[in-house]
């Protein structure tokens, strides 16, 4: 038998890693291919199947796929979100389609870069489920929660943005979770760009006093002058197809019901924001209202309204404050706007967390009737 030599694979990797360390990364790894799996299999069809020339669809694809082609004459919210159609646009020159194999192409690529986002997101929720339940078990099945909504199979399977949106919310609820002030920090500027909803959000930790710290004031900062910051890039980039598009292609009204340039971006959410409201009062005795209200999350909101319960009831603390103020930001979010559940859904690692802790309030009480 020949022995190992002190430099071999084996060797390093013990003298490099400590037992537990390699226990973590080998459940690390054992968990990434366990959600990509499941993943695959809830979204593969949907990504298969769905036609991107169907005007019925999701109105939000089209202008995507032109910004991945390297036109930003899109509505004004949307092309101030790049980062998905920037990288689906690198994955396509890697791909290097034939001419007649563009669509294919462009629906691979963004199932690619979404399949890799809502992988990452979910691992980020495992974790943060963890640190709140301290539970494995709950923590699986708030993955199964997560990646068996409907919402999260559209985000994966569809060339939408909201992959790297909900991979920001996960993400942002495990670093306050676990207090990473500093991380946490440094990675607002990028969470800042996944979608404008998720700034208000970025606030949030303010609430809890471990992030009172002038590392988050400066990481805060940075966000926002990113955000503008990117605003002027794709303006100083793209400002003649931003132009064409608004003076050709821009159809509706010019200004909105304030008085306002509609093109600015900022004033066409506060439009959705008000048109929202006043539709909201007929919609919302209808059972069509209700659906759409909850499609995302299904059994999950009843749950997670009698966890809210008992949390309080019993002044747990193991949740702070940021995270829980992510579920009134969502109920805001979705009232305000007519988008079928999707901006509910932004409150995910909150809703899902207490709906755990109902989940285990119920096993308790079987468990305990079961040894009575």
């Amino acid at each position: 038998m020949i022995p190992e030599s002190p430099d071999s694979p084996a060797q390093v990797w013990n003298m490099n890693l400590s037992d537990q360390t390699q226990r973590r990364a080998l459940g690390f790894i054992f968990l990434a291919l366990l959600v990509a799996s499941i993943l695959y299999g809830t979204t593969y069809q949907q990504f298969r199947h769905y036609d991107l020339t169907d005007p019925r669809g999701i109105a939000d694809i089209h202008g995507y796929l032109e910004m991945a082609h390297g036109n930003f004459g899109v509505d004004p919210p949307h092309r101030y979100r790049p980062i998905v159609p920037w990288l689906a646009s690198a994955v396509s020159t890697i791909i290097d389609p034939p001419a007649g194999a563009r669509t294919s192409a462009d629906a691979l690529s963004f199932y690619i870069v979404n399949f890799l986002f809502i992988v990452a997101g979910a691992l980020f929720l495992f974790y943060f489920l963890i640190k709140v339940t301290d539970s494995v078990f709950l923590s699986f099945l708030g993955l199964v929660f997560f990646l068996s909504s409907r919402h999260t199979i559209i985000a994966g399977a569809t060339p939408i943005i909201d992959s790297f949106y909900l991979c920001s919310i996960a993400a942002f609820a495990w670093l306050v979770v676990t207090r990473r002030v500093v991380l946490l920090a440094l990675s607002l500027p990028l969470m800042a760009w996944s979608k404008e909803t998720m700034v208000p959000l970025l606030f949030l930790p303010l609430l809890a006093r471990d992030f009172r710290r002038w590392e988050f004031g400066l990481g805060l900062a940075a966000a926002l002058v990113g955000l503008w910051a990117l605003r002027l890039f794709i303006g100083e980039i793209y400002g003649a197809q931003i132009e064409h598009y608004e003076a050709t292609a821009y159809v509706g009204d010019v200004t909105t019901s304030i008085g306002q340039s509609r093109t600015s971006g900022f004033f066409q959410i506060i439009e959705v924001a008000w048109n929202g409201l006043n539709a909201l009062w007929p919609d919302i005795i209808t059972l069509r209202w209700w659906h759409s209200f909850q499609n995302g999350f299904a059994l999950v909101l009843p749950l997670a309204a009698a966890g809210l319960f008992i949390y309080f009831r019993r002044k747990e603390s193991n949740i702070l404050l940021p995270i829980i103020m992510l579920i009134p930001v969502a109920l805001v979010y979705q009232l305000v706007n007519q988008a079928g559940g999707r901006m509910l859904f932004t409150g995910f690692p909150a809703i899902i967390a207490f709906a755990l802790i109902a989940v285990r309030e119920i096993m308790q009480r079987v468990s305990y009737r079961t040894h009575a």
